[in-house]
């Protein structure tokens, strides 16, 4: 394996020609590029997993705020059948262990400046 890795290296890193490589190590080409075609198709499978990797965090955390918005207006059900602004705060104060402030006031159209 590490003389596999070393020509594949020689090819990739170094930039030399396949065909000197395999010459001076005494390999056939075909072998050669066979090597260096599949160090480049896993380098390239290793990059597109880190990629997926990057958009799956993405994805997570989208979601994650869509549920806490989600259950925000589910709680705050309450607060559009009724009138008064004193409804809205106190929502607020009773779920501030829950959800951050600034989005509760976000999603029900209150300053966070006003609480």
């Amino acid at each position: 394996m590490a003389f596999q890795a070393e020509a594949v290296c020689r090819v990739n890193q170094d930039g030399q020609a396949a065909t000197h490589v395999a010459q001076a190590l005494g390999l056939s080409e075909a072998l050669l590029g066979h090597w260096v075609r599949a160090a480049r198709a896993q380098a390239s499978h290793l990059a597109g997993n880190d990629a997926l990797e990057q958009e799956n965090k993405q994805l997570r955390a989208q979601l994650a705020r869509a549920e806490m918005e989600r259950d925000i207006l589910k709680s705050a059900d309450h607060i559009f059948t009724t009138e008064g602004p004193m409804k809205c705060f106190a929502f607020f104060a009773l779920h501030a262990d829950c959800w951050p402030v600034r989005q509760q006031c976000q999603l029900l159209g209150v300053s966070p400046s006003g609480y």
